[in-house]
């Protein structure tokens, strides 16, 4: 009792003075908590009560369900929704934010007593949080059994994302969350393709989740493939026709063929086989060239036509063969991963873009001849006309884009190797949104055409026409994106404790449905897979 001796006899000091000054009219005692010993400076000296008396410290440790009444108002940080704004988190004065009271929480090293009301804002819990929900906090924040306090924030996931309502964040403090619920918005509610809704995820934290439920909104479907329209632009280009012997002097090339620019190889149109000199023995027309690139399924095709002889006519340039179309994508498959991101799904492949058409041959020239009458012009010995080059091939088409993965529906995800423990949670699960299909592969632009030979003149015969180029091949289509999933509790490393009731929107768990291939592709290749479901499920098992 020494120390408040020692304080009462400042008081009675102060008493003294007191009485000797209003005699000239001071204020009375009881206006000067110096003189009665109510400063709060004095309540904070006890620390809440010693050993040497004072009131007793206030038991922080009983959980709001075994508490007889609300809590000490000085055990932790208090939040209310509807709590005006700039409360310092006392009872008096709670914050309207949940996700600002468990930051202040871990900082003071107190819990959290939310009321049992909805707070529309995703919320974070740092390690080592208590977080108490469920309490009448216009009737001295006491618990009410089947009362609970709910996260519920609205949609925010960019496609492909995750909606996650509630996080408990890695540490190695023990996170205990009471009476506290979570839904997550629907993957659709954004407007975003491809995201999965997660009511809570569960970082590598230590936890114990005591009457909570967790609902997870459907998964949105997920985004077709990218294509590429059709265009004219990839067409051939036509050859260049042949040239007449009329003009032409003892030499008279044949006209080169045309190339045309594709993304990879490009295509060339085969020359045109040169006029043969002119002669009394008739030497052979030139032959055509052969269009490019080769094709080895079709060793015949895009060759150059052979020149005038003594034996036979000039030949025409073979057409070239169409360019092969890419490959179709694979379909997805597998599980996608779960991180502390949430869930990202696996998408199907791309096609890949088709090949170039092959040019067509250029055509044979005709064999020269001596002393050749050309109207207008001065009767002399010429070389024949040369036959036309042959028209280039159309580009390969663009691949189509593999689909995107549909989102999934996940209540609770746990990422924890330390011991987590679940009583009485409820995990509400939706249906997982379909894979998105495969995009269609572009066609392929069509051959150019091959050119007629030079005109002869007399007896002279005419150059050959020169091949058409090949079709450009249309290009492979994307793979189908796999459905979402449908699952309860989702989890890596250790399994929690504790069997939750697991319960579906639908009749029967509804997960997505894989994505179609893209347009075309052949025998339904590039199919994706359909998402997974289960109560519970190991994330790290086949």
């Amino acid at each position: 009792m020494m120390r408040n001796a020692g304080r009462w006899a400042v008081t009675g000091g102060a008493l003294l003075a007191a009485g000797g000054l209003c005699a000239a009219g001071c204020v009375s005692l009881g206006d000067d908590c110096t003189l009665t010993a109510s400063c709060s400076a004095y309540a904070q000296a006890d620390g809440g009560g010693d050993a040497e008396g004072g009131a007793p410290p206030p038991d922080c440790s009983t959980p709001p369900m075994a508490a007889d009444g609300g809590p000490d108002a000085r055990c932790g940080v208090f939040a209310d929704p509807a709590a005006p704004a700039g409360g310092d988190g006392s009872m008096a004065a709670p914050l309207s934010s949940l996700a600002a009271a468990v930051l202040a929480a871990a900082a003071a090293g107190r819990p959290v007593y939310a009321c049992a009301a909805t707070f529309a804002e995703n919320v974070a819990v740092p390690s080592g949080v208590t977080l108490y929900g469920g309490l009448d906090c216009t009737h001295g924040w006491v618990w009410k059994a089947g009362a609970r306090t709910l996260v519920s924030p609205g949609p925010s996931a960019k496609s492909g994302g995750s909606e996650i309502a509630l996080r408990l964040s890695a540490g190695t403090g023990m996170t205990k969350l009471e009476d506290v619920d979570a839904t997550a918005p629907g993957g659709s509610a954004s407007g975003a393709s491809g995201v999965s809704s997660i009511a809570l995820l569960l970082e590598d934290t230590p936890a114990e989740l005591t009457r909570c439920t967790l609902t997870a909104g459907d998964g949105s479907a997920g985004a077709a493939g990218a294509q590429v329209a059709d265009d004219p632009t990839l067409d051939g280009l036509p050859g260049t026709a042949g040239f007449d012997i009329c003009g032409a002097s003892t030499t008279n090339p044949g006209p080169a063929g045309m190339t045309k620019t594709c993304a990879a190889t490009p295509s060339v149109g085969g020359d045109g086989g040169s006029g043969g000199p002119p002669g009394t023995t008739l030497p052979d027309g030139g032959a055509g060239a052969n269009g490019m690139p080769a094709s080895s399924s079709a060793p015949a095709a895009g060759l150059g036509g052979a020149g005038q002889s003594a034996s036979m006519s000039c030949q025409p340039g073979a057409q070239g063969a169409d360019g092969d179309g890419g490959s179709s994508g694979e379909g997805a498959a597998g599980k996608g991963d779960l991180t502390a991101n949430g869930y990202a799904g696996v998408a199907g492949g791309d096609g890949t873009a088709g090949a170039p058409g092959q040019g067509g041959g250029g055509g044979g020239g005709a064999q020269g001849k001596t002393q050749v009458v050309c109207s207008n012009e001065a009767t002399l010995d010429r070389a024949g006309a040369t036959g036309g080059s042959g028209g280039t091939g159309g580009c390969g088409g663009a691949q189509g884009g593999g689909g995107q993965a549909g989102g999934s529906s996940i209540a609770l995800v746990s990422l924890a190797t330390h011991a987590v423990t679940l009583s009485e949670v409820t995990l509400n699960v939706g249906a997982g949104g379909d894979g998105g299909p495969g995009g269609a592969g572009q066609s392929g632009g069509n051959g150019g055409f091959g050119m007629s030979g030079g005109m002869g003149a007399g007896s002279a015969a005419n150059g050959c026409h020169g091949g058409d180029g090949g079709q450009g091949g249309n290009g492979g289509p994307g793979g189908g994106g796999l459905g979402g999933h449908t699952i309860g509790l989702a989890f890596t490393g250790k399994a929690p404790a504790g069997t939750p009731v697991v319960a579906y929107s639908t009749t029967s768990p509804a997960p997505g449905m894989g994505g179609a291939p893209g347009a075309n592709s052949a025998a339904m290749m590039g199919q994706g897979a359909n998402g997974t479901s289960g109560d519970v499920v190991d994330w790290s098992g086949p």
